[in-house]
């Protein structure tokens, strides 16, 4: 194979009987995803970035070698990044070229000082859009299986979408931006702030000199010193439409210039605000330097579900190759309307400041201590493939609909953590994929919505700390920026390395028959090694039946 340097494909299988002989031989066709030829950033002659094999057939031979049943393979025909790309989303799946991202990691917002320390820098360090992208997640996916009979079975795909109450990215929004000018001060603009859902808002307040400053002509005579229109006064006003609330800033101009005037005032929601800037441009010496005043505010919106990377199966179609056809659709939220998902790890598109003290030499004479805010920033997927093969989180609730419109319903375990994941972003959480995403209950619905038969089950889960590990752990750094995030901090948790298993202890299934309800109750129990001790088997009409197993291994002599 040319993906990987020195590798191979496996191309046929033949299976024999007892006596050598050939009974089934299977030859397997393949070929390669192609990329586009986006530069790379780094090279290897250890595998081809360009390249990933694809398997595209199955072909099944008789005994003779000559009849031959063949199984097609059909997928997305979007053409995937190459493995170096920069087009990725925080999860890691593909995101389209066109977002032409020269960083790896994400954007990150400068503080006041590290804009005051490089005005080139801008209000933050240039990143890569890593947001998810519902078509290019698909780049390459299986989308139809073609089977000899000429029947087939085809997917259809959706983006995946997760709900939480968490405040994290597309939750936290800014409002437009009123500016005024000269010939504007004193008036009203409209505050928008759509969907905002909590009253806590951050305001920032700010004027911005049209040109530099020019240095003063030490022979010329001054007529306005620079200090007369920094100390005038400068005022913004926010109210209320229903003049129940407001507020006024009032500072001397030059607090507002550079980075502005940031401030959190409480607004009570369900209202509209306005927001105005007030300042006496006439006035003597006020006006040498011409500017503008802005306002802008940073607020939360009421929780909606967001993209989460990765795809999920929205509609299979069935065909048996005589157009007797079977279609089941599969919805994915709870009876409130909002995914039934909660989000695995939350990606690590985040960054750090850690402070570090670094030591000069003046002069070759003596030393002083520096300190300095490092900042760490990264955009990788923090996670490896566990029991989701690359799904970053598990639904609790999935609906199976037929073309009929009966149902099946099923709800599942939601993610199981042994700890509270309490702020973002913390190391990943240990998964235990034995744990997590195990059927609870299931209940199938005629198309008039009447229950035919329901399963309740119940599972242990258990969880073994490994010997010598008592004291592991691993810190990790609370984020530095953002509203009501205003502070640096660190924080540690627990990270213990631990097994874990679980196993179905009881099973309970309703029939529904008109007025008449038949149950039956499964109970299983298990040995030291967890194989199955006993199943016991009760019905509603009086059956009664117990199984024991034992083990040749626990035989003795």
């Amino acid at each position: 194979r040319l993906g990987y340097y020195n590798d191979k494909a496996l191309t046929s299988v033949m299976v024999k009987n007892y006596k050598n002989e050939q009974i089934k031989k299977y030859a397997l066709s393949f070929s390669y995803f192609s990329c586009p030829s986006e530069q790379l950033s780094m090279s290897s002659g250890y595998n081809d970035f360009i390249k990933r094999l694809r398997l595209d057939s199955i072909k099944e031979y008789s005994t003779d070698n000559l009849s031959k049943k063949v199984t097609a393979f059909i997928y997305n025909e979007t053409a995937m990044n190459r493995r170096d790309s920069r087009h990725a989303d925080h999860w890691g799946f593909h995101t389209s070229p066109a977002r032409n991202n020269m960083e790896y990691v994400t954007t990150v917002p400068l503080e006041e000082k590290e804009m005051m320390f490089n005005p080139a820098f801008g209000t933050g360090l240039d990143g890569a859009d890593k947001s998810p992208d519902a078509v290019y997640s698909k780049a390459g996916i299986l989308e139809k299986i073609i089977y000899p009979t000429g029947g087939y079975v085809q997917f259809d795909y959706e983006g995946n979408r997760a709900y939480a109450e968490g405040k994290y990215y597309e939750d936290q929004l800014t409002s437009t931006v009123p500016e005024w000018l000269q010939t504007d001060f004193g008036n009203n603009h409209a505050l928008s702030l759509s969907n905002r859902s909590a009253t806590p808002v951050q305001f920032t307040f700010k004027t911005i000199e049209f040109d530099p400053r020019p240095i003063p002509d030490p022979n010329s005579p001054q007529l306005c010193l620079e200090e007369s229109q920094d100390m005038q006064t400068a005022r913004f006003e926010i109210t209320s439409t229903d003049n129940t609330f407001s507020e006024i800033i009032e500072r001397d101009y030059y607090e507002f210039l550079g980075s502005g005037t940031k401030l959190i005032f409480d607004l009570p929601l369900g209202k509209t605000y306005n927001v105005k800037f007030v300042y006496d441009a006439n006035a003597s010496c006020s006006y040498i330097f011409p500017f503008k005043a802005l306002a802008t505010a940073e607020y939360y919106r009421t929780p909606t579900d967001k993209a989460v990377g990765g795809v999920r199966i929205k509609k299979l179609i069935h065909n048996d190759g005589v157009n007797n056809v079977l279609q089941k659709e599969y919805l994915y939220n709870n009876t409130d309307g909002n995914s039934s998902a909660a989000i695995n790890i939350i990606p690590n598109y985040g960054y750090h400041r850690v402070a570090i003290d670094w030591y000069s030499e003046i002069a070759n004479i003596y030393t002083v201590m520096i300190p300095i805010l490092q900042i760490n920033r990264s955009s990788a997927p923090n996670y490896a493939l566990d029991f989701h093969n690359g799904s970053p989180l598990v639904y609790s609730k999935v609906v199976e609909k037929q073309l009929d419109n009966s149902v099946t319903e099923r709800y599942y375990d939601p993610i199981y953590n042994d700890y509270v994941q309490s702020s973002y972003p913390y190391v990943p959480i240990q998964q235990y994929s034995q744990l997590s995403g195990l059927l609870l209950k299931e209940i199938v619905k005629n198309n008039s919505g009447a229950t035919l038969t329901e399963k309740d089950i119940t599972e242990a889960k258990t969880l073994t700390l490994l010997s010598g590990n008592e004291n592991d752990n691993y810190k990790a750094v609370k984020v530095a920026s953002g509203l009501f995030q205003l502070y640096e901090g660190f924080a540690t948790n627990v990270y213990r390395h631990k097994v874990a298993h679980g196993e179905e202890t009881s099973r309970v299934e309703k029939l529904y028959d008109g007025t008449e309800t038949l149950t039956k109750t499964t109970s299983t129990t298990y040995n030291s090694t967890q194989y199955p001790r006993s199943v016991s088997f009760t019905d509603s009409k009086g059956t009664n039946r117990k199984e024991i197993y034992t083990y040749a291994f626990e035989k003795t002599g």
